[in-house]
């Protein structure tokens, strides 16, 4: 970050540079070489002045319109709806006391050129001028000359003033605040959400892979690419929301209004998914970086910027340590520490893998068309003995975040397999589903092991369906998605689960390896009530069936659900009305 300005430093140099320039900028055309943009705004509640300062305005700047205010609350409207190029303004206004004018049009419009025009009497240069005004005018020594160069200094020493804002308030490499400015953002905007009752959230990112950048390339190439990512951070923003680099290869994105999870994790994906796509650097070559991303929301996780930004940041270093390209709620990574943290729980957790202290659920999948079950779904539990009292999503988070996915997921594919092919003996045609995270889909030998588990349960390919939820078929990279082509090239079918909580566009499905989707159970419990929902979700089914994808409802636990499902044309159905999980039979 550059170091504090020293004011007497910098009004020398500008006073320099006017007297460097002096000839040259007398000599211009005004109107020839200045853009004027709605025009100049003069303040004055006098008629005989403001006709006076009018006329040599007309003269000084012909062509350039001029606004007249008579009072304070007149100027305030038109600088707020106009994008006026310079105000002169008159201190003795019926509305205000003095250089009250002065700050409170600075407040207004803090990047407008100010010219104070003052009385004979009046000594109030060095005021006016310390609260924000360019320029001091006497009225009485007002000639087209003095008018000339008043304008011309003001507007100098405006875009000079505004340049040093700028160099302190933002990163000089991306153009987005710097940590400062970032965190006086956060601890203006507090305040004014907790009058307001509303909320946001702070997104802490930082790069993966960008050291190996730097290290092949060269400082230039990493410098390139964070310009890039500044670049992509700007354009995933809404107007509201503000981004900054903390410093590094750390980013941080404040979102006003939001605190939802599925909102905020539409934005994480989306930035996750837009920092992932190749950069190219300026000799050519392509390079790619993924991110790590911590959320953290306001009041629930903190209520200072520093609180938040801490949350954040451990957030961040969790999602980290569970992946690249992963991101991570504060409050999922409490919970994650609670577990590391509390004594005993991740030596139970070690434990119960070793010993495999789990079994298998299997819930069922209905054809909507014959009510009849033509699949199960394979789900995670706990056993009693194995000490781990959790919910199976906080199960299946803990196993990831402690690198036990990968050895748990193959017992549980054995396992799985084993069931679906005991029961076809007994002359149930049913599909196994099961399944994924991103960590069993970075093995080496993944494909390797799938198709030699169905080998060895004598099961056929078009068998077994692979789940994948949107954060982890967009989160898992190229190398991962070519897998599931092969597999899906030998009869596997590839589901994308819980669909419609991500970043999905319509669009992507027509690229990704799918044959099916499972629509979240939030959509089909609102489209009961929700006349745009239940439009929404007609118009998903029918859209992907003419993509040749099959379309699968989840959470369905009323009757008359099942029958708007089915004149929708959807094809399966997944829900407490056709049975809860249930464990396999000893």
């Amino acid at each position: 970050m550059r170091h504090p300005v020293d004011l007497d430093v910098f009004v020398r140099m500008v006073a320099q540079a006017i007297t460097l320039h002096r000839r040259r900028l007398e000599a211009w055309p005004v109107a020839a070489v200045e853009s004027w943009l709605d025009g100049i705004l003069v303040v004055e509640d006098n008629p005989g002045d403001a006709y006076l300062c009018e006329q040599r305005l007309n003269h000084v700047l012909p062509g350039v319109p001029i606004h007249l205010a008579h009072t304070l609350q007149e100027a305030t409207r038109l600088v707020c709806n106009l994008d006026m190029a310079l105000a002169l303004v008159d201190l003795g206004l019926p509305d205000a006391h003095g250089l009250d004018v002065v700050s409170q049009l600075r407040a207004a419009a803090p990047a407008l050129p100010l010219v104070v025009l003052s009385g004979m009497a009046e000594n109030l240069t060095e005021q006016a001028l310390a609260l924000g005004a360019q320029q001091v005018m006497c009225k009485d020594d007002m000639t087209e000359d003095s008018l000339r160069k008043a304008i011309r200094r003001a507007r100098l020493l405006a875009g000079a003033t505004q340049e040093v804002h700028y160099l302190a308030t933002h990163d000089p490499l991306t153009g987005l605040y710097n940590a400062q400015q970032l965190r006086e953002h956060t601890a203006t905007m507090i305040p004014r959400l907790k009058r307001q009752g509303s909320d946001c959230a702070v997104l802490y990112i930082d790069l993966d892979g960008f050291k190996p950048v730097n290290d092949t390339y060269g400082h230039d190439a990493g410098d390139q690419v964070l310009a890039a990512c500044g670049e992509r951070l700007r354009a995933e923003l809404r107007e509201c929301d503000v981004a900054g680099r903390m410093g590094g290869d750390e980013f941080v994105v404040v979102v006003e209004g939001a605190s939802d999870r599925d909102a905020l994790a539409f934005v994480a994906e989306r930035v996750l998914q837009s920092i992932s796509r190749p950069i190219a650097l300026s000799d050519g070559d392509l390079v790619e970086v993924s991110g790590s991303i911590g959320i953290a929301c306001y009041p629930q996780d903190g209520e200072t910027p520093a609180d938040l930004l801490g949350a954040a940041d451990q957030a961040m270093y969790c999602a980290k340590r569970v992946g690249p390209g992963r991101y991570t709620f504060c409050a999922d990574a409490r919970a994650v520490r609670s577990v590391s943290a509390a004594p005993g729980l991740l030596g139970t957790l070690r434990r119960a893998v070793e010993e495999v202290r789990f079994e298998l659920a299997f819930q069922p999948v209905v054809d909507l068309s014959s009510c009849q079950t033509v699949a199960l779904e394979a789900l995670l539990r706990a056993r009693r003995d194995s000490g781990l009292r959790m919910p199976p999503s906080d199960l299946i988070r803990h196993l990831e975040h402690n690198k036990f996915m990968e050895r748990v997921g193959h017992w549980i594919f054995a396992q799985a397999c084993q069931e679906v092919a005991r029961r076809r003996r007994q002359g149930q045609p049913l599909r196994l589903a099961v399944n994924l995270s991103v960590q069993q889909l970075a093995e080496p030998g993944f494909v390797t092991f799938v198709l030699s588990a169905l080998q060895e349960h004598g099961l056929a390919p078009e068998v077994l369906q692979l789940e994948l939820t949107e954060r982890a078929l967009f989160n898992s990279g190229p190398g991962p998605l070519q897998k599931l082509l092969v597999l899906r090239d030998r009869g596997v079918r590839i589901i994308l689960d819980d669909f419609g909580t991500g970043r999905t566009s319509l669009l992507s499905l027509r690229d990704l390896p799918l044959d099916g989707l499972k629509v979240h159970g939030s959509l089909v419990s609102r489209a009961l009530t929700d006349t745009p929902v239940r439009r929404l979700l007609s118009g998903l089914i029918e859209l992907a069936h003419g993509m040749g994808i099959e379309v699968t409802a989840e959470c369905v636990e009323l009757p008359v659900q099942v029958e708007f499902l089915r004149g929708m044309g959807c094809d399966y159905c997944q829900g407490f009305l056709f049975g809860r999980p249930e464990l396999a039979a000893a």
